[in-house]
């Protein structure tokens, strides 16, 4: 159940943002910025509700990212050549997520 709660929670984040961004880049509207600091702040929190997960909580919730942008780019007749640039953007994108889970989960933890 841990493992759904962010799955969901990236798939409802990046879904409206594509959807607002709907025909126009995703990052020139600030629904996807929007999107993305929301993001940082749920894998936060996960990581702080379960530490030692940041890693898995990150990738959970920024991996809808690339899968949704893949597919409005193949139903509108793109194709995937930006494939590896998009999974570096996504997985940079990912790293401050990854180090506020990170962080949360060692303030939470007691030494």
């Amino acid at each position: 159940m841990r493992w759904i709660l962010p799955l969901l929670v990236g798939i409802g984040l990046w879904g409206l943002s594509i959807w607002a961004a709907y025909p126009r880049e995703l990052w020139d509207i600030p629904a996807f910025w929007w999107s993305w600091g929301l993001s940082i702040l749920v894998t936060g929190g996960l990581g702080a509700a379960y530490p030692g997960q940041s890693l898995v909580h990150a990738t959970l919730v920024f991996l809808p990212l690339p899968i949704l942008l893949g597919g409005v780019v193949l139903a509108t007749g793109g194709g995937l050549g930006l494939l590896p640039f998009t999974l570096l953007l996504v997985a940079v994108l990912g790293l401050p997520a990854w180090g506020l889970a990170a962080l949360a989960g060692r303030i939470r933890t007691p030494r």
